[in-house]
């Protein structure tokens, strides 16, 4: 959507950290619109549900470019060395997390600010999901590069903490 670039008018020479966070806040601006974005999202959300033949067609015009766009910034996050699946696992991860917030907007609102301690806006939430996404492709990340070195895996969490 024009009213949420998905690159945050950054370009592809910003660091992929600041790359991830307007990638996210693009995806939240879309979900917490009250206006038509917003309703093309909803729309778009509830045929995951019950899809018709042409959403197939709308989902790989709308949403390929992107998984290619966030995978561009995942792989540079994990490095060289990431596998596809692992591409893949951190992208939809952080995608998840984002769509945690686009089903039923009342509720949506009740559970964040009742539950989240006050009012949380889409800046806020995608601060947080980039921040705990980039802690999580962090440790990934070392577990690959442990790998290509013959390191061992930890034993267990508390080993990276």
């Amino acid at each position: 959507s024009e009213a949420y670039p998905t690159d945050g008018n950054l370009g592809d020479d910003a660091p992929p950290e600041d790359r991830l966070n307007a990638h996210i806040r693009a995806i939240l601006g879309t979900i917490f619109d009250d206006g038509r974005v917003g309703n093309f999202a909803k729309v778009m959300f509830s045929e995951f549900g019950t899809p018709t033949k042409e959403f197939h067609e709308v989902v790989h015009a709308t949403f390929h470019p992107l998984k290619e766009k966030m995978d561009g910034i995942v792989r540079s996050l994990l490095g060289e060395g990431a596998t596809e699946s692992e591409v893949f696992l951190c992208g939809m991860s952080v995608v998840n997390q984002c769509m945690a917030f686009a089903h039923r907007r009342e509720l949506r609102r009740h559970i964040v600010e009742q539950e989240g301690g006050g009012p949380l806006n889409s800046d806020i939430l995608s601060e947080h999901i980039a921040e705990f996404s980039l802690g999580g492709m962090r440790a990934v990340r070392e577990r690959i590069m442990r790998s290509a070195q013959g390191l061992s895996e930890p034993a267990d969490m508390k080993d990276l903490i």
